[in-house]
């Protein structure tokens, strides 16, 4: 027994030393040697609870460690979550300014076709009103020759109308001298 408890602490095997402790207590008893019955089955709890405990210590710090672990997959887990937000944002931001920036372009684009428009219209205006004015030029330039053609009919028409009138009398008067003169 002794040798048997002996070679299962040098083993470092736990388990082993348990069972001999247990062996040793049910051999005791069983020989009602009651006094080294209590001593190994004492041996056997103790390390038992021993075992018990460091397994629990043990498990205890496997659940904190992966406690911490989750903790810390939540914790980057609600940082990357942060900085989609960030990103989204930033996306956001920048659609944004290049809307903005286009509604500049296009605002920018429209002002200068209406300018341009304008400036057509002005210039579209200024050549009709020049065309008219050259319209009433060559209006008043026609009537103006039409008023010297009308003159210079009538003055001819009326001038020689009045030179006939008045070579006539003076024929007349002529002819009339000349019957009254005997010959």
């Amino acid at each position: 027994r002794d040798s048997a408890i002996y070679f299962s602490h040098r083993s470092g095997n736990v388990e082993k030393l348990l069972d001999t402790y247990y062996d040793s207590y049910l051999m005791c008893e069983k020989n009602k040697d009651f006094q080294n019955a209590s001593k190994f089955l004492r041996s056997y709890t103790t390390i038992k609870d021993s075992v018990l405990t460091a397994e629990k210590t043990k498990i205890i710090y496997d659940l904190e460690k992966q406690y911490e672990s989750e903790k810390k997959e939540q914790t980057i887990a609600l940082l990357h979550s942060q900085s989609k937000v960030k990103d989204l944002e930033i996306e956001r931001s920048r659609n944004i300014m290049v809307t903005i920036a286009g509604g500049v372009i296009v605002l920018s684009a429209l002002m200068y076709l209406l300018y341009k428009r304008s400036q057509y219209r002005q210039k579209l205006s200024h050549a009709r009103e020049t065309e008219e004015l050259q319209r009433q030029r060559f209006r008043a330039v026609m009537e103006a020759e039409e008023n010297e053609r009308s003159r210079v009919a009538k003055d001819l028409h009326d001038g020689i109308g009045q030179l006939l009138s008045v070579a006539k009398l003076t024929l007349s008067a002529i002819e009339l001298d000349r019957q009254d003169v005997p010959t």
